[in-house]
Protein backbone atom coordinates (compact mmCIF):
# COMPACT_ATOMS: atom_id res chain seq x y z
CA UNK A 1 0.00 0.00 0.00
CA UNK A 2 1.37 3.70 -0.43
CA UNK A 3 0.24 7.02 1.52
CA UNK A 4 -1.17 10.13 -0.29
CA UNK A 5 -0.50 13.33 0.93
CA UNK A 6 -2.78 16.27 0.27
CA UNK A 7 -1.16 19.86 0.53
CA UNK A 8 -1.77 23.54 -0.59
CA UNK A 9 1.17 25.55 -2.44
CA UNK A 10 1.19 28.03 -5.13
CA UNK A 11 -0.28 26.80 -8.16
CA UNK A 12 1.68 25.87 -11.43
CA UNK A 13 4.87 24.75 -9.22
CA UNK A 14 7.32 21.41 -10.27
CA UNK A 15 7.41 20.92 -6.69
CA UNK A 16 8.99 17.74 -4.45
CA UNK A 17 7.87 16.40 -1.02
CA UNK A 18 9.80 15.79 1.76
CA UNK A 19 8.47 14.03 4.87
CA UNK A 20 10.47 14.29 8.44
CA UNK A 21 10.98 13.16 11.46
CA UNK A 22 8.63 15.47 13.43
CA UNK A 23 10.17 18.31 14.54
CA UNK A 24 13.12 17.91 12.67
CA UNK A 25 14.77 17.83 9.41
CA UNK A 26 15.54 14.36 8.60
CA UNK A 27 13.75 12.90 5.65
CA UNK A 28 11.86 9.75 5.96
CA UNK A 29 10.90 9.00 2.68
CA UNK A 30 14.76 9.15 1.20
CA UNK A 31 15.03 12.10 -1.29
CA UNK A 32 11.78 12.81 -1.44
CA UNK A 33 8.41 11.93 -3.89
CA UNK A 34 7.30 14.16 -6.87
CA UNK A 35 3.86 15.61 -6.18
CA UNK A 36 1.42 16.27 -9.02
CA UNK A 37 -1.38 19.54 -9.16
CA UNK A 38 -4.81 18.37 -9.13
CA UNK A 39 -7.85 19.70 -10.68
CA UNK A 40 -8.06 22.35 -8.10
CA UNK A 41 -5.53 24.82 -8.96
CA UNK A 42 -2.51 24.89 -5.86
CA UNK A 43 -4.15 21.35 -4.26
CA UNK A 44 -1.35 18.53 -4.35
CA UNK A 45 -0.64 15.00 -3.70
CA UNK A 46 2.13 12.94 -3.78
CA UNK A 47 2.36 9.30 -3.00
CA UNK A 48 4.76 7.78 -0.52
CA UNK A 49 5.99 4.13 -1.01
CA UNK A 50 7.74 3.98 2.20
CA UNK A 51 5.56 2.61 5.16
CA UNK A 52 5.54 5.26 7.27
CA UNK A 53 3.39 6.20 10.43
CA UNK A 54 2.77 8.56 12.47
CA UNK A 55 3.24 12.32 12.71
CA UNK A 56 5.86 14.05 10.34
CA UNK A 57 6.50 17.51 9.28
CA UNK A 58 6.43 18.19 5.55
CA UNK A 59 8.36 20.06 3.62
CA UNK A 60 8.22 21.08 -0.12
CA UNK A 61 11.29 22.03 -2.82
CA UNK A 62 10.00 23.82 -5.86
CA UNK A 63 12.03 22.95 -9.04
CA UNK A 64 12.10 27.15 -9.03
CA UNK A 65 14.46 26.77 -6.13
CA UNK A 66 12.81 27.74 -2.79
CA UNK A 67 12.13 25.27 -0.12
CA UNK A 68 9.35 25.66 2.96
CA UNK A 69 8.14 23.58 5.90
CA UNK A 70 4.72 23.48 5.20
CA UNK A 71 2.94 22.15 8.31
CA UNK A 72 2.49 18.44 10.19
CA UNK A 73 0.63 15.53 8.68
CA UNK A 74 -0.34 12.03 10.25
CA UNK A 75 0.51 9.45 8.24
CA UNK A 76 -1.16 6.24 8.01
CA UNK A 77 -0.35 3.83 5.31
CA UNK A 78 -3.18 3.34 2.48
CA UNK A 79 -4.87 6.58 3.56
CA UNK A 80 -4.83 9.99 2.21
CA UNK A 81 -3.57 12.11 4.53
CA UNK A 82 -3.63 16.16 4.54
CA UNK A 83 -1.05 18.60 5.67
CA UNK A 84 -2.23 20.60 8.45
CA UNK A 85 -1.87 24.46 9.36
CA UNK A 86 -1.42 25.56 5.94
CA UNK A 87 -2.66 28.29 3.64
CA UNK A 88 -6.05 28.05 2.15
CA UNK A 89 -5.95 28.31 -1.23
CA UNK A 90 -7.10 27.43 -5.15
CA UNK A 91 -10.67 26.02 -4.94
CA UNK A 92 -11.39 25.55 -1.36
CA UNK A 93 -15.80 25.19 -1.34
CA UNK A 94 -15.07 22.03 -4.00
CA UNK A 95 -12.51 20.90 -1.22
CA UNK A 96 -14.62 21.32 1.68
CA UNK A 97 -17.25 19.67 -0.40
CA UNK A 98 -14.93 16.26 -1.44
CA UNK A 99 -13.27 16.43 2.00
CA UNK A 100 -15.42 16.84 4.93
CA UNK A 101 -18.55 15.20 3.49
CA UNK A 102 -22.05 16.32 4.67
CA UNK A 103 -20.42 19.72 6.73
CA UNK A 104 -18.59 20.68 3.57
CA UNK A 105 -21.37 20.61 1.30
CA UNK A 106 -23.21 22.14 4.15
CA UNK A 107 -20.80 25.14 4.35
CA UNK A 108 -20.29 25.23 0.16
CA UNK A 109 -23.78 26.04 0.23
CA UNK A 110 -24.06 28.47 3.40
CA UNK A 111 -20.95 30.34 2.20
CA UNK A 112 -21.80 30.54 -1.42
CA UNK A 113 -18.75 32.61 -2.95
CA UNK A 114 -18.63 34.74 0.34
CA UNK A 115 -16.68 34.16 3.50
CA UNK A 116 -14.29 31.79 2.72
CA UNK A 117 -12.91 31.15 6.38
CA UNK A 118 -16.09 31.31 7.98
CA UNK A 119 -17.25 28.17 5.60
CA UNK A 120 -13.61 26.59 6.39
CA UNK A 121 -14.03 26.98 10.32
CA UNK A 122 -17.93 25.97 10.29
CA UNK A 123 -16.78 22.81 8.66
CA UNK A 124 -14.19 22.00 10.33
CA UNK A 125 -15.96 23.31 14.17
CA UNK A 126 -18.83 20.85 12.87
CA UNK A 127 -16.65 17.52 12.20
CA UNK A 128 -13.45 17.85 15.22
CA UNK A 129 -14.36 16.27 18.22
CA UNK A 130 -18.22 16.03 17.68
CA UNK A 131 -17.80 12.39 17.87
CA UNK A 132 -20.11 9.96 16.25
CA UNK A 133 -22.87 7.59 16.60
CA UNK A 134 -20.77 3.86 17.71
CA UNK A 135 -18.88 3.98 20.72
CA UNK A 136 -15.36 2.09 20.73
CA UNK A 137 -14.61 1.29 24.20
CA UNK A 138 -10.95 1.15 24.60
CA UNK A 139 -9.12 -0.28 27.19
CA UNK A 140 -5.50 0.64 27.76
CA UNK A 141 -2.99 -1.38 29.64
CA UNK A 142 1.07 -2.30 30.04
CA UNK A 143 1.85 -5.24 30.58
CA UNK A 144 -1.32 -6.47 31.68
CA UNK A 145 -1.89 -3.63 34.06
CA UNK A 146 -4.32 -0.93 33.28
CA UNK A 147 -2.82 3.21 32.64
CA UNK A 148 -5.23 5.14 33.75
CA UNK A 149 -5.60 9.11 32.71
CA UNK A 150 -4.28 7.82 28.77
CA UNK A 151 -5.43 10.37 26.29
CA UNK A 152 -7.54 8.05 23.55
CA UNK A 153 -8.12 9.77 20.34
CA UNK A 154 -9.80 8.93 16.84
CA UNK A 155 -8.36 11.07 13.96
CA UNK A 156 -9.98 10.89 10.23
CA UNK A 157 -6.89 12.27 8.22
CA UNK A 158 -5.94 15.70 9.85
CA UNK A 159 -8.89 15.72 11.68
CA UNK A 160 -9.61 14.97 15.37
CA UNK A 161 -13.39 13.16 15.66
CA UNK A 162 -13.01 12.17 18.94
CA UNK A 163 -11.00 12.22 22.61
CA UNK A 164 -11.30 10.55 26.00
CA UNK A 165 -9.09 10.05 28.96
CA UNK A 166 -9.09 6.77 30.19
CA UNK A 167 -10.47 5.91 33.70
CA UNK A 168 -8.73 4.00 36.61
CA UNK A 169 -9.47 1.02 34.88
CA UNK A 170 -7.68 2.41 32.16
CA UNK A 171 -10.96 2.18 29.82
CA UNK A 172 -11.89 5.31 28.20
CA UNK A 173 -15.01 5.63 25.20
CA UNK A 174 -14.77 7.90 22.53
CA UNK A 175 -17.06 7.73 19.54
CA UNK A 176 -17.40 8.07 15.49
CA UNK A 177 -19.69 7.49 12.83
CA UNK A 178 -19.00 4.42 10.48
CA UNK A 179 -15.57 4.84 8.26
CA UNK A 180 -11.87 4.58 7.97
CA UNK A 181 -9.84 6.37 11.13
CA UNK A 182 -6.64 6.51 13.20
CA UNK A 183 -6.75 5.22 17.01
CA UNK A 184 -4.15 6.51 18.56
CA UNK A 185 -3.15 6.27 22.67
CA UNK A 186 -0.70 8.85 24.44
CA UNK A 187 0.18 8.54 28.03
CA UNK A 188 2.85 9.87 30.04
CA UNK A 189 6.30 7.50 30.57
CA UNK A 190 4.62 5.17 27.46
CA UNK A 191 5.51 5.12 23.56
CA UNK A 192 2.52 6.42 21.66
CA UNK A 193 0.49 3.89 19.78
CA UNK A 194 -1.18 4.23 16.39
CA UNK A 195 -3.06 1.91 14.87
CA UNK A 196 -5.81 1.94 12.04
CA UNK A 197 -9.10 0.94 12.86
CA UNK A 198 -12.44 0.27 10.52
CA UNK A 199 -15.80 1.38 12.78
CA UNK A 200 -19.34 -0.75 11.73
CA UNK A 201 -20.51 -0.67 14.88
CA UNK A 202 -19.96 -0.18 18.68
CA UNK A 203 -16.63 -1.89 19.43
CA UNK A 204 -14.26 -3.07 22.00
CA UNK A 205 -10.83 -2.77 21.29
CA UNK A 206 -7.53 -3.10 23.45
CA UNK A 207 -4.55 -1.25 23.22
CA UNK A 208 -1.06 -2.68 25.08
CA UNK A 209 1.27 0.11 25.87
CA UNK A 210 5.26 0.11 26.18
CA UNK A 211 6.86 2.00 29.17
CA UNK A 212 9.44 3.62 28.28
CA UNK A 213 12.50 3.02 30.21
CA UNK A 214 14.15 5.42 32.78
CA UNK A 215 17.12 7.56 31.76
CA UNK A 216 19.73 7.99 34.46
CA UNK A 217 20.14 11.75 35.57
CA UNK A 218 23.73 13.46 34.71
CA UNK A 219 25.54 13.49 38.58
CA UNK A 220 28.15 16.71 36.82
CA UNK A 221 26.08 19.73 36.71
CA UNK A 222 28.14 20.77 33.87
CA UNK A 223 26.71 17.25 31.92
CA UNK A 224 23.43 15.87 31.18
CA UNK A 225 22.03 12.42 30.23
CA UNK A 226 21.11 13.40 26.51
CA UNK A 227 18.49 10.60 25.12
CA UNK A 228 16.69 9.20 22.11
CA UNK A 229 13.99 6.85 21.28
CA UNK A 230 14.50 5.20 18.22
CA UNK A 231 11.58 3.97 16.07
CA UNK A 232 10.61 1.68 13.13
CA UNK A 233 9.25 2.54 10.21
CA UNK A 234 6.02 1.13 11.29
CA UNK A 235 6.30 3.07 14.63
CA UNK A 236 7.37 0.48 17.05
CA UNK A 237 10.30 0.94 19.41
CA UNK A 238 13.40 -0.91 18.50
CA UNK A 239 15.21 -3.54 20.00
CA UNK A 240 18.38 -4.26 22.09
CA UNK A 241 21.51 -2.91 20.07
CA UNK A 242 19.40 -2.47 16.62
CA UNK A 243 20.44 1.00 16.14
CA UNK A 244 23.93 2.55 17.38
CA UNK A 245 24.79 6.20 17.56
CA UNK A 246 28.34 7.81 17.03
CA UNK A 247 28.50 10.64 18.56
CA UNK A 248 31.64 13.27 18.04
CA UNK A 249 32.16 16.64 20.40
CA UNK A 250 32.94 19.27 17.26
CA UNK A 251 32.52 22.56 19.74
CA UNK A 252 33.62 22.38 22.95
CA UNK A 253 31.52 24.64 25.55
CA UNK A 254 33.24 28.39 26.12
CA UNK A 255 34.99 27.74 28.69
CA UNK A 256 38.35 29.21 28.47
CA UNK A 257 41.47 26.57 30.21
CA UNK A 258 39.26 23.77 30.13
CA UNK A 259 39.97 20.97 28.02
CA UNK A 260 37.44 18.30 27.33
CA UNK A 261 37.79 14.66 26.44
CA UNK A 262 36.57 14.71 22.57
CA UNK A 263 36.83 10.98 22.06
CA UNK A 264 33.70 9.54 19.94
CA UNK A 265 31.54 7.63 21.96
CA UNK A 266 29.62 4.93 20.89
CA UNK A 267 26.08 4.11 22.09
CA UNK A 268 23.33 1.79 21.21
CA UNK A 269 19.59 1.24 21.85
CA UNK A 270 17.89 -0.85 25.18
CA UNK A 271 15.30 -2.93 24.43
CA UNK A 272 13.24 -0.23 25.02
CA UNK A 273 14.34 1.66 21.85
CA UNK A 274 16.25 4.35 24.14
CA UNK A 275 19.52 5.58 23.49
CA UNK A 276 21.69 7.58 25.95
CA UNK A 277 25.14 9.61 26.44
CA UNK A 278 26.22 11.71 29.06
CA UNK A 279 27.39 14.86 27.15
CA UNK A 280 28.50 18.71 28.06
CA UNK A 281 26.11 21.51 27.89
CA UNK A 282 27.17 23.86 25.66
CA UNK A 283 28.69 21.34 23.63
CA UNK A 284 28.37 21.01 19.66
CA UNK A 285 27.97 17.07 18.78
CA UNK A 286 28.07 15.55 15.35
CA UNK A 287 25.78 12.55 15.40
CA UNK A 288 26.27 9.66 12.94
CA UNK A 289 23.51 7.11 12.92
CA UNK A 290 24.38 3.23 12.07
CA UNK A 291 22.86 3.61 8.72
CA UNK A 292 24.98 6.67 7.80
CA UNK A 293 22.54 9.74 8.29
CA UNK A 294 24.15 12.11 9.98
CA UNK A 295 23.58 15.50 11.80
CA UNK A 296 24.80 17.95 14.31
CA UNK A 297 22.90 19.00 17.72
CA UNK A 298 24.31 21.73 20.64
CA UNK A 299 23.23 20.91 23.62
CA UNK A 300 21.79 23.93 25.44
CA UNK A 301 23.50 25.21 28.66
CA UNK A 302 19.65 25.42 30.49
CA UNK A 303 19.28 21.82 29.94
CA UNK A 304 18.76 19.68 33.13
CA UNK A 305 19.80 16.50 33.99
CA UNK A 306 18.48 14.74 31.67
CA UNK A 307 17.62 16.22 28.15
CA UNK A 308 15.42 14.95 25.75
CA UNK A 309 16.45 15.15 21.78
CA UNK A 310 14.16 14.53 18.80
CA UNK A 311 13.09 11.05 18.20
CA UNK A 312 14.92 8.87 15.52
CA UNK A 313 12.59 6.88 12.23
CA UNK A 314 15.39 3.67 11.44
CA UNK A 315 14.58 2.55 7.69
CA UNK A 316 15.28 -1.75 9.06
CA UNK A 317 15.78 -3.16 11.97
Amino acid sequence: MTITVEFFAPPGQSLTLLVCEYGTYTPANGAGDAATETARAGVYTAEIAEALAGYHTAHIVAAAGWELPIGDVMLVDGETCRVRDTGQTGDSYAYLADNLGAHGVEATEAGGTGDQLTAVLAAIAALEGAGGAYTQTVTVTASAVPVPNARVEIWSGSVLIDTKTTNSSGIAAPTCDAGSYTLRVTAAGYASSSTAITVTADAARAVALTALATVPAASDPSQTTAYWYAYTNAGALVGASDVTLTIEMVDEPSDNGVAYDDTPLSVSSNASGLISATLFKGGKYKVTLSDGREWTVTVPLSAGSTYKMSPIRVVAT
